[in-house]
């Protein structure tokens, strides 16, 4: 029994060591969604602010510098949508790497729990290895029939005649 409780701690330490690895990568991953879908917000927010700047300087151009500055002001204008749509992939993104990491951590919270209880059951049968063990009623017995003030329960020569 002794041996099970100690295979049992292996496997649970096993596993507790990978869900650990899981859940780092699952932080990871939730870490590296998250910068990305900063900058694409940054993004976003720098490309709108320069389309409408150099929209709003479109009245104050010239003929030639009208053209240059309405495709400026509208490759801005696709880039600020790229860049939205960028932001809107990296929050579905984020979402799915928190979820991910929820089922990480509670995997490894159960793995954790898991591996204190077999910590435990190798514990009480260590205790219970060394506690001496308490004689029984049978083992009094026995004692005694082996004692020399008894005699022997064996078969004499006269008893088989």
């Amino acid at each position: 029994m002794h041996m099970r409780e100690r295979r049992r701690l292996r496997l649970a330490k096993r596993q507790v060591m990978l869900a650990r690895v899981a859940r780092r990568e699952a932080m990871t991953s939730l870490a590296g969604t998250l910068d990305e879908l900063e900058k694409s917000t940054s993004l976003v927010d720098r490309s709108r602010t320069l389309a409408s700047d150099y929209s709003a300087r479109q009245r104050e151009a010239g003929a030639a510098d009208l053209r240059e500055l309405q495709r400026l002001a509208c490759g801005l204008a696709g880039l600020a949508v790229n860049a939205e749509q960028a932001r809107l992939d990296a929050r579905q993104q984020a979402d799915w790497q928190s979820e991910t990491l929820a089922v990480a951590e509670n995997k490894y919270r159960k793995l954790q729990d898991y591996a204190d209880d077999a910590l435990e059951a190798v514990r009480r049968a260590d205790a219970a290895r060394a506690e001496p063990i308490a004689p029984t009623r049978t083992d009094r017995l026995a004692r005694k029939l082996q004692t020399e003030d008894q005699p022997s329960t064996q078969f004499n020569s006269r008893t088989n005649r």
